[in-house]
């Protein structure tokens, strides 16, 4: 898939996002022209990949006019652990966060509001079924 993005420091290290091309992250980033950490990721090159490394997570593109709608279900207890590979940036009041237990994958959604958190997960899919979904939701094309 090429060049992957650094999504996620922890202590000193930087652990790498196999799952995204920077391709599908810099068009994420292009398309939304946010801030994440006080620096515009709209605005950096392909090349600038140290920089890159200094961000938490990514924000999600705005929503296309010609977008999927995904069926946000309760979660349900399938797994006594589950294992989250990507996230958005924290700093917003909806998360995603693309999840794995029991050999399955799927995206799971929190919105922080007046009234607490709601979390809400899509359907329990193949990886590679996920993983586009995944890119669909960063790249706006589904929510």
């Amino acid at each position: 898939m090429g060049d992957t993005l650094p999504l996620r420091r922890t202590g000193t290290q930087v652990r790498s996002c196999p799952l995204l091309s920077l391709d599908v992250i810099l068009t994420a980033c292009r398309l939304n022209a946010s801030t994440c950490c006080d620096r515009n990721i709209g605005e950096l090159a392909e090349g600038d990949m140290e920089l890159l490394a200094q961000f938490h997570g990514i924000h999600v593109a705005p929503l296309q006019k010609a977008h999927e709608k995904l069926a946000w279900m309760v979660p349900a207890q399938r797994a006594n652990k589950v294992r989250v590979h990507l996230h958005t940036c924290e700093c917003r009041a909806t998360i995603y966060e693309l999840c794995q237990a029991g050999g399955l994958r799927f995206v799971r959604r929190s919105v922080r509001g007046e009234k607490g958190v709601v979390v809400r997960e899509t359907e329990w899919l193949l990886a590679v079924k996920a993983e586009q979904l995944w890119q669909r939701i960063l790249l706006g094309e589904a929510r």
